[in-house]
């Protein structure tokens, strides 16, 4: 089990680009600023959020997440959408908006 922990990441390399499913397509996310909301298919907050960044229409924002043990999936999204690979299980607590700038984390916020 890995235990993610958002707030010890600040002014490093956003550290899961290596463990995404797919992570050439990770490669947008070290150009320029983005909001890295981090959720759980399980997290009703998650979910809140999400609707609540598609209602803003809010820009340079992608969605990251923590595979189910359970199989559930999340909900499609307008948002880049990157998901973590299986091979390991995944602990941590949700949703977190990460700022990146150039692929580093500058602010980091646990939303509810």
């Amino acid at each position: 089990m890995i235990l993610l922990e958002p707030e010890t990441w600040m002014g490093k390399e956003f550290p899961l680009f290596s463990r995404f499913a797919d992570p050439e397509g990770a490669e947008i996310l070290r150009r320029g600023t983005w909001d890295v909301l981090l959720v759980q298919p399980n997290c009703s907050d998650c979910k809140k959020k999400m609707a609540e960044l598609e209602g803003k229409k809010s820009e340079n924002v992608a969605i990251v997440i923590i595979p189910s043990r359970d199989g559930e999936k999340m909900s499609q999204t307008a948002f880049p959408t990157y998901v973590l690979d299986r091979q390991n299980g995944w602990g941590a607590q949700t949703p977190y908006v990460i700022r990146l700038g150039k692929g580093v984390c500058v602010a980091i916020e646990q939303s509810k």
